[in-house]
This record gives C-alpha cells, sequence and structure tokens, in this order.
C-alpha cells in the first residue's frame, strides 16, 4: 500500500498529465487501423461479444451521414463524445501503472491506452459495428484548458465539424467571428447567462450596454462577496413585461479571475439587492417583497 509519494513520483505528476492532454490535442487525424481493430477487439472480448466490423470516419458528421445512409438510423446527438473526456481517468490509472502501485501487465487496460493513442477520438459501437471516429485537426483551449478561441473554431475536424467556443462556453460562430453584427433583438433574446457574459466580451462591456440601449437603475458592492452590481434597464422599454437586466461580478474563480454576467431580473425590481434576493432566496418571494425586505443572507455566493 502506497501512504506517500516521493519528490521523483510527484514530479511525474504533470508531465503525464500533458502526456495524454497533448496526445488528445495534437491535431493528428490518421488512424493506426491495425492498433485501432486489434484493441477493439479485446475490449469486445471483454463483454464477451465477437469482433466487430469496423468504420473509420474522419468526423461525427461522416459518422452521423454513415448510420442515416447505411444503417438507416437518425443521430441527432452525441450524448458522449471524445477520448478529451477519457483521457482524464486514463491518465489518472496510467500514473499509477507507472509509479508500479497497479500492474504494467494489465492486458485490459494496455488495450484501453492503445486503443486511445491509435487516432480514435470517439466511437460509435453496436454490438456487430464499431464506427471509429478520428481525432479533430484542431483543439484550442485557453489558459486553464477550456476550450477557447477568439479567432475561429474551437474544435474542427477533417469532415468539416466544427464548434465556437468562449473560455468553455459553446457560443456561435458569429459571437466569434463578428461580434459586431450582433443586434440589439439577438443580443437580448440570448437566455443563457453565460453565452451573454461572452458576447458583452467579445463586444466589450461598454459597447454591449450602448447596443441594447440601456440605462442605469442603480449600483451596490456587496460588502459580503466584495462584489459589484449595477441594475439595468432598456431605454426604450417594449411592453410591461420586458425584464431589466442585473449585472454581476463573480466572487473570484479559482483561476483568480472574476467574470462579469448579465442575468434578466423582474422589470420591477427597483434595486440591486433586491433582484439578488429575488435571484437567490430558496421561497423565491415576490419581487414587491423583495423590493420591501431585499435583505438575502448567506455565507457564500453560488
Amino acid at each position: 500500500m502506497l501512504d506517500d509519494l516521493s519528490a521523483e513520483q510527484e514530479n511525474l505528476l504533470d508531465p503525464i498529465s500533458k502526456e495524454w492532454i497533448d496526445d488528445a490535442h495534437c491535431g493528428q487525424t490518421f488512424f493506426n487501423q491495425k492498433t485501432a481493430a486489434e484493441t477493439l477487439t479485446k475490449i469486445y472480448a471483454l463483454a464477451d461479444m465477437k469482433t466487430p466490423e469496423i468504420v473509420f470516419v474522419m468526423g461525427p458528421m461522416d459518422a452521423r451521414d454513415f448510420c442515416k445512409e447505411e444503417l438507416k438510423l437518425d443521430v441527432k446527438d452525441f450524448d458522449y463524445f471524445g477520448v478529451g473526456f477519457d483521457s482524464g481517468w486514463v491518465s489518472f490509472y496510467d500514473y499509477f501503472q507507472r509509479i508500479g502501485v497497479l500492474e504494467r501487465d494489465d492486458d485490459e487496460f494496455n488495450a484501453v491506452k492503445e486503443f486511445m493513442r491509435s487516432g480514435v477520438w470517439a466511437t460509435i459501437l453496436f454490438e456487430n459495428l464499431a464506427i471509429c471516429i478520428a481525432r479533430p485537426n484542431l483543439v484550442a483551449v485557453d489558459e486553464q484548458g477550456n476550450l477557447h478561441s477568439d479567432k475561429g473554431p474551437a474544435i474542427s475536424f477533417d469532415d468539416g465539424y466544427e464548434e465556437y467556443a468562449w473560455h468553455g462556453t459553446w457560443v456561435t460562430q458569429q459571437i466569434i467571428i463578428k461580434p459586431e453584427t450582433l443586434t440589439k433583438e439577438q443580443i437580448i433574446s440570448e437566455k443563457n447567462s453565460e453565452v451573454s457574459r461572452a458576447i458583452a466580451e467579445r463586444l466589450g462591456w461598454d459597447e454591449y450596454m450602448k447596443r441594447v440601449e440601456t440605462v442605469l437603475i442603480h449600483k451596490w458592492f456587496d460588502e459580503e462577496t466584495k462584489s459589484h452590481y449595477e441594475l439595468y434597464d432598456f431605454k426604450d422599454r417594449k411592453g410591461s413585461l420586458q425584464p431589466r437586466l442585473l449585472k454581476m461580478e463573480s466572487p473570484e474563480l479559482n483561476d483568480g479571475t472574476r467574470p462579469y454576467y448579465i442575468e434578466p431580473v423582474p422589470p420591477q425590481a427597483e434595486t440591486c439587492q433586491a433582484a439578488r434576493r429575488w435571484q437567490c432566496d430558496p421561497e423565491r418571494p415576490e419581487i414587491q417583497e423583495c423590493n420591501k425586505n431585499p435583505v438575502l443572507a448567506f455565507e457564500v455566493e453560488a
């Protein structure tokens, strides 16, 4: 039993982690089909299944089209996708295998490692068929390892499929490539606060608030959480149901940053404190009650 790591063992932690991350993000889209086939055979055997037919495709859309055209299956979504996810747990066990805690000749685990390094990014597995999808040709991340690019897609495949992301939040191509073309209607109709934050950071907060044509109603600095809040209303209000906007400074995150968020709150909200109580009070009081008694007691803001 291992109670403590030696200095030498501790020094292996980051290199092994980086090794697996770099392998997943390397951008090389070729397959070692022989290794993939051999290790898939072992993996299927673990489930007492015979070797499947193996099909290699260059991206998720190729996989979807194959399912539709050859199998008559309409695959619209991938719930689980990529060795980028599996690399975490595999690197964990690989580390303990390398320092001798786990057996180095574990054929089952070694088959998994070899398969992941064969060029396969993801699979769609059936009883008699395995569809293997190649690695992406591009994976762009920020300093914290979140999918991110301010110049183009954050991930893309040789079949033309690509996705855009801003510090780990999925966004549209327009937000990344041409944020200046975003209209007021697009901005105020966005219901995801993370996407709204991405829009504001791409445009700049001053430009964001200018585009949605808001006026400042109230400011507040919360001494408990050391966070700034600003409550805005729309200059040209469209009906009595159009919400006001609460701009919130996040408590300090693990990476030391304090991003801003904007979320809609009831149009009757009179202060930032009232809007925060309406958002966070588990009893879900009416906004009028929050205006009368805006105090919200909590130790750590979510």
